[in-house]
């Protein structure tokens, strides 16, 4: 570093009066100093930190653990179960039994039919090991821990508010089923929620297809028409197909920060 004791003098002879000059460029530290604290007031916008919050729970009111990068999932399984069709599926407690009554039905006849104690008791543990790794029963066991009417109410008073644990639930299982046999959602990385949404319900429409039901996924259901035209021959050709999301391209060209992204591209 060299200092230049005549700095004002040198400046003048450019024009430049030092004396009138005034900061505007900021350090690293203040820059980082200005960033904490911008996160950290809309952190606390966020937290509504300083608010006197009641603490709630019941039914539809159960949370579900992250556990470790599953925040897509949570999200979207929590906004399915928030549908009317998905709460009626999955989430009543009398479908949900006659469905694991399905499951277990005919075990009452093997025995008449010749099967030994043994054989019958071995077919019991089979169907049960088979309901436990189907997604179906699995929606419908994380439904009825989201929705049961038997969750403990909000408390009425400031002393059972305070007392009150948190209320959620970890979806340990339906991650394991769910992600089987996937290339991605069967490992522990970060997943797109948007992808993950169409995964699985292509996998409630297979388990329920497998069921004998309808899947509730079929409210998300639309038909998309093509039109291509052949520019030499004028000729057009539509086809027809069933899609769950309708993605919209944007034009780079009608992006509000193409210079920026440009600028960011040259470096």
């Amino acid at each position: 570093m060299v200092e230049d004791p005549k700095l004002a003098q040198h400046l003048s002879h450019f024009g430049i009066n030092m004396m009138n000059m005034e900061k505007t460029e900021q350090t690293m530290t203040e820059l980082e100093i200005e960033l904490n604290e911008r996160v950290g007031n809309e952190w606390d916008i966020i937290q509504e930190s300083g608010k006197s919050l009641k603490p709630l729970r019941g039914p539809g009111l159960v949370g579900l653990d992250n556990m470790g990068n599953t925040c897509y999932m949570n999200s979207v399984m929590q906004v399915l179960y928030t549908i009317p069709e998905f709460q009626d599926r999955y989430c009543m407690e009398g479908k949900c039994k006659a469905l694991f009554v399905k499951k277990l039905a005919t075990l009452a006849n093997l025995e008449s039919s010749g099967w030994s104690d043994t054989m019958v008791s071995n077919e019991i543990q089979k169907r049960v090991s088979d309901a436990s790794s189907d997604f179906t029963i699995q929606l419908c066991k994380l439904g009825l821990a989201m929705y049961s009417p038997e969750i403990i109410q909000t408390g009425n008073s400031a002393h059972e508010n305070k007392e009150m644990t948190s209320c959620s639930v970890t979806p340990r299982t339906m991650k394991r089923i769910v992600g089987k046999g996937h290339v991605e959602f069967s490992t522990n990385r970060q997943q797109d929620a948007h992808e993950f949404l169409l995964h699985v319900l292509s996998v409630i429409e297979r388990g329920e297809h497998k069921n004998g039901g309808i899947s509730p996924g079929e409210i998300f259901r639309f038909m998309v028409e093509d039109r291509i035209e052949c520019q030499a021959s004028k000729q057009v050709r539509y086809t027809k197909r069933s899609d769950y999301a309708l993605a919209l391209p944007i034009p780079l060209e009608a992006a509000t920060n193409k210079a920026a992204v440009e600028e960011y591209q040259a470096v």
